[in-house]
């Protein structure tokens, strides 16, 4: 049964209708009820065992189902006497309603009427209530999104399958159904213009607010960078303001907070150094309270905002008895969290942790056999979403971790969903399989046709070298694809980096394609005016391509003379970028004195293996 109190309530709501100022309060009532009824369930579940939870559970379904209902009729009424509630009476509800949750479906109108009270009074609310708003706002442009989206939808199936059972005319049910999105489209927009408005309020609002204000306090900063980030607008002032408000809370934050504040400068691409160090020094020392998803949400977060700062870290150094820099340190935290706590990762998580360790170069093959298991064991491939495949992919390739089960599990994932695909997504996959040696042709097969069937279009130059590459490592063939990559790189070359046109040659040399001797020509010019910016390894790799077709380009080679000496030390480490560079300068009779004094210097017997 519910709880005495709520039942009270619930017939004191019922019973009659009451004043703006009755609903307030009662709306109030309803949310410390809410919050008692949360913490006892909490309770009651550490505290008792299975069967005695179960014998309990009719009692919290039961109150739960009069808390909702409750909210419904009070949400009802309110929508009657919206209009008699003062400012700070509306800053007080939309505080209620965050709280309780949410708004119930299909009330955003009462919402986006509650906020266009606030319209002029925004400066006088109390600093708390700030986030608040930030919130309703966040909520209402999300409910519009939502909104306009059915009503495309509705539009489009209104005008495909009409209304027979009117007694309209065709024309009239045209013109009046244009005359309905016009209504809309017009309310649309001067409800996002008063939206906008007071936005701008808020953002001003927030920067008076003073670092010594109690009650714009942790949860209020984490609140309101939350809420701005689920908006998507960047006010580089608010910002600035809040950062400095922030900086006094950092380390008094809950990994809950930590990981709100580092995902919404992240996604707002706020990058305030001091803030992000402190944030991620604090996170460091919270992360074996943090839960699995916050673990991979602020790993994300940090690779997402560079952060590779050692001095950052000197106080979640002392926590962990170690001295790494800062970008290793809070890896190392977060590595140990997330195998702890892999079993409450879900698809997004798993992605978004194997991307972040990956791109921030945090080699943890434990992590990422405690990622691959949860995927191949637990969640299944068919639980990521097509992007997050790709992704998962990458990151393993990335780390050089090949865990067949999981590229298997991956590919088979892929195949089937290669049409719904991104170019990036496509061309991430085939790089991943080649950096891994690992083939799957039903995978290149699907992928080869989802890229063939968009004819290349919105493929980057990056993608285009990185799908060529992958499927000539795994030595895939498809000539049509191949001369697609060919016809949109040809003309192209200039605008590729180092890497890609080394990748570029090497591909379509080691492809063996129809039309490699003139790709490699056209991106000769290209390679030997930047040819200074190659690595040791990117111009062997380049010159066995030229090699291995027979192409010679007389300034190709005499920049590679010039550069090469400056490469000499690394050549010397390397004997596979050795053996390129010698075989070709000796499969293109290739000679330069300077050069050769140059290359006997790391390789004694050079002229002898130059002369076969």
């Amino acid at each position: 049964m519910a709880c005495p109190t709520l039942q009270a309530l619930a017939r004191v709501v019922s019973s009659q209708p009451l004043p703006a100022a009755a609903v307030v309060l009662a709306m109030h009532r309803l949310r410390r009820l809410a919050v008692e009824h949360a913490q006892q369930a909490q309770q009651q579940q550490q505290q008792q065992q299975q069967q005695q939870q179960q014998q309990h559970q009719q009692q919290p379904d039961q109150q739960q189902q009069l808390l909702g209902q409750v909210l419904q009729q009070l949400t009802d009424r309110l929508a009657e006497v919206h209009g008699q509630v003062p400012p700070v009476g509306v800053a007080q509800l939309l505080q209620c309603y965050g709280q309780l949750g949410a708004f119930p479906a299909g009330s955003h109108g009462l919402l986006a009427a509650l906020l266009q009270q606030l319209a002029g009074h925004v400066a006088a609310l109390r600093p708390d209530h700030l986030p608040v708003l930030a919130t309703a706002l966040a909520a209402l442009n999300a409910s519009n999104l939502d909104s306009q989206q059915h009503t495309t939808a509705g539009s489009t199936s209104s005008n495909a399958t009409p209304d027979s059972s009117s007694s309209a005319s065709p024309a009239a049910a045209a013109a009046e159904q244009q005359q309905q999105v016009l209504d809309q489209s017009a309310s649309s927009t001067a409800a996002a213009e008063s939206a906008r408005a007071l936005l701008l309020e808020l953002c001003e609002a927030v920067q008076l607010v003073s670092p010594s204000d109690a009650s714009f306090g942790a949860a209020q900063v984490a609140h309101f960078v939350s809420a701005m980030s689920r908006l998507g607008h960047y006010d580089w002032q608010a910002m600035r303001h809040v950062c400095v408000l922030a900086a006094a809370h950092a380390q008094a934050m809950t990994p809950a907070q930590l990981t709100s504040m580092l995902v919404g400068c992240a996604k707002l691409r706020h990058y305030d150094h001091q803030l992000c160090s402190l944030l991620a020094a604090a996170a460091a020392a919270a992360m074996p309270a943090a839960k699995g998803p916050q673990v991979a949400m602020m790993a994300w977060a940090l690779a997402h905002l560079k952060l590779d700062v050692p001095e950052a870290f000197a106080a979640a150094a002392q926590q962990v008895g170690a001295r790494r820099g800062q970008t290793e340190l809070i890896m190392v935290e977060m590595y140990a969290g997330a195998v702890a706590r892999v079993h409450e990762l879900q698809p997004r998580h798993v992605s978004n942790i194997g991307w972040a360790f990956a791109v921030r170069k945090a080699y943890s093959p434990e992590l990422y056999e405690a990622l691959a298991g949860r995927v191949v064991r637990q969640l299944g491939a068919a639980a990521l979403e097509p992007h997050q495949c790709s992704l998962l992919a990458w990151a393993f390739a990335k780390q050089g971790v090949r865990h067949e089960a999981l590229l298997q599990a991956l590919g088979d994932r892929g195949a089937a969903v290669a049409g719904r695909l991104a170019p990036q997504n496509i061309s991430n996959l085939v790089w991943a399989y080649g950096r891994l040696a690992y083939p799957h042709p039903a995978l290149f097969a699907a992928l080869a046709g989802a890229a063939k069937a968009c004819s290349l279009d919105g493929f980057n130059n990056q993608n285009l070298t990185d799908l060529a590459w992958g499927f000539a490592a795994t030595d895939f063939k498809d000539a049509e694809l191949f001369e697609l990559v060919a016809r949109a790189t040809m003309n192209n070359m200039r605008q590729l980096s180092p890497h890609s046109l080394s990748d570029l040659t090497w591909a379509f040399a080691a492809a063996r394609q129809p039309n490699a001797a003139a790709v490699l020509t056209a991106a000769a010019p290209a390679a030997a005016a930047c040819l200074e910016r190659f690595s040791a390894g990117m111009l062997a790799d380049l010159m066995w391509s030229y090699a291995s077709l027979g192409v010679r380009d007389e300034a190709l080679l005499a920049a590679a003379a010039k550069v090469l000496p400056q490469r000499s030390l690394s050549l010397g480490a390397d004997t596979e970028a050795q053996a390129k560079v010698l075989w070709c300068l000796r499969t293109l009779r290739f000679r330069d004195a300077a050069l050769e004094a140059a290359l006997a210097e790391v390789i004694p017997n050079v002229l002898e293996l130059l002369e076969g």
